[in-house]
């Protein structure tokens, strides 16, 4: 007997290889418009939290002062600066112990360890310098502090080199004080760094503990606009911002190009974002 169509057993359809392409497209397509979005998702992120790392060293910085007669901690210590209170102690059991990032860890304003990776450690080390993500490796692992992620103003403020004459063996590392810095909400305190040697920045993308005021040859720290083109930024009042850079890829633009909007004069080579005692324009 013949059986009626509705006796036959039906099968699911297969996906046609056209369909399959297509299908593959539009995942691949998904995917390309996604992860831009999430890589710039992870930056701001890692951002966040840089700006946040600087801020709690400049919190450490000012319970420092609170306890050394308003003096900012030094960039670097000596013998003489090493009988002022809160000191002193022993800074000749490593090379590095006598800079600012030591000081303020072994004296306990930011408490922990100076080993690399450690938790205090870690607040050094912004999430987007290349040599923190593992793309890199010091030469000397015993000297941590020289290499921190963020600079100090030292010049001007962890130090005097430009305020006490060049004869003076102060200068190198006598700070300022707080009340004395005229403008603090517009001075630079710490800024993202990058260690550069005559003008060439290091290629495995070291930080450096220390900036300059001036695009000046030598061993120095430079500002680095690691975050999409900007640079984090803690100011003398305390406050965090970020400042976008015209020209990221070339740092000495920084010196001369207008990044605060001030009629051509907002650059880092301006002395109002540097200097101690002169006024200055108040970046946006």
């Amino acid at each position: 007997m013949l059986q009626t169509p509705g006796h036959f057993k039906s099968h699911p359809r297969a996906f046609t290889l056209i369909e399959l392409l297509v299908v593959i497209s539009i995942i691949a397509l998904l995917v390309a418009i996604l992860l831009p979005a999430l890589s710039s998702a992870r930056g701001a992120a890692r951002s966040i939290v840089c700006l946040s790392s600087q801020r709690q060293i400049s919190l450490a910085m000012y319970f420092y002062a609170d306890d050394a007669n308003d003096y900012l901690v030094p960039s670097r210590s000596n013998s003489t600066w090493n009988t002022i209170p809160p000191y002193p102690y022993d800074t000749s059991d490593r090379e590095d112990r006598h800079l600012w990032p030591a000081l303020l860890i072994h004296l306990d304003y930011l408490g922990g360890s100076l080993d690399r990776g450690s938790t205090t450690w870690n607040v050094f080390a912004c999430g987007e310098a290349p040599n923190e993500r593992g793309d890199g490796t010091l030469s000397n692992p015993g000297w941590h502090t020289y290499f921190t992620s963020y600079g100090y103003n030292a010049n001007q403020i962890g130090a005097s080199f430009d305020i006490l004459p060049a004869s003076d063996p102060a200068r190198s590392y006598t700070p300022a004080k707080r009340l004395e810095i005229v403008d603090p909400n517009y001075k630079l305190l710490l800024v993202d760094a990058i260690l550069t040697t005559a003008g060439i920045a290091d290629p495995r993308g070291l930080g450096y503990n220390r900036v300059a005021q001036s695009n000046a040859s030598g061993v120095l720290g430079r500002p680095d606009a690691r975050h999409s083109g900007a640079l984090n930024v803690v100011w003398i009042d305390g406050h965090a911002s970020s400042v976008r850079a015209l020209d990221p890829d070339n740092y000495a633009s920084f010196y001369t190009a207008d990044m605060f909007g001030n009629g051509g004069v907002g650059s880092l080579g301006q002395p109002n974002v540097w200097n101690r005692y002169d006024p200055g324009l108040k970046p946006k």
